[in-house]
């Protein structure tokens, strides 16, 4: 099953973690993020979550040279940790299911996005 969702709704993983007295946390970008990435699941996922073994394909689209909309450029496997996190709970139980992965990156005019094909092993 394919889903869809704009670049511009992900934050790498180096935005994932802040200290606050002396404790890390989830930033407040990760989390609005990371719920924004899963409610755009639920509106396209239309099944059951996968309760076995999980290989996600994703294809980046970005603007040429590897670049956000904004111009900035893009490493793609920074993105891995928010996207499996946001998923889990809709295209599958939990993200430990996850056993291939591939990340593709290619190029486009339009506004940047990733594509995913997300698929049971069983």
């Amino acid at each position: 099953m394919k889903i869809e969702l704009p670049l511009d709704v992900l934050v790498r993983d180096n935005g994932k973690y802040g200290v606050v007295n002396g404790r890390m946390i989830l930033t407040k970008d990760y989390r609005q993020a990371k719920n924004a990435i899963h409610l755009l699941a639920i509106n396209q996922w239309r099944r059951t979550a996968i309760s076995g073994p999980v290989r996600i394909d994703a294809e980046f689209f970005l603007k040429p040279g590897g670049r956000t909309a904004l111009g900035r450029k893009t490493d793609i496997a920074n993105y891995s940790k928010i996207l499996f996190d946001s998923l889990q709970g809709v295209c599958y139980d939990d993200d430990h299911q996850i056993v291939a992965f591939q990340f593709v990156r290619r190029e486009t005019d339009s506004e940047p996005f990733v594509r995913l094909d997300i698929r049971s092993l069983e």
